[in-house]
């Protein structure tokens, strides 16, 4: 588990900093799309891994007070 929150966070910095680059104009064209596309694929899998997670979190508290 403690291996699924660090790559989650590390995804997150990853998408943030490739965010910040291609805002900030230092990149071509094509290298911009390419890290936007990029960072937006790594921040929907940190947002299902965080879904999966809380659904996860969900099953094991029901089963565990029923």
């Amino acid at each position: 588990m403690k291996y699924v929150i660090v790559l989650a966070v590390v995804f997150l910095l990853l998408s943030s900093m490739m965010g910040r680059a291609s805002k900030k104009g230092k990149l071509n064209e094509q290298a911009n799309k390419a890290v936007t596309g990029l960072a937006n694929a790594m921040r929907y899998l940190v947002y299902a891994l965080m879904i999966v997670m809380a659904i996860a979190l969900v099953i094991f508290t029901y089963h565990e007070f029923m």
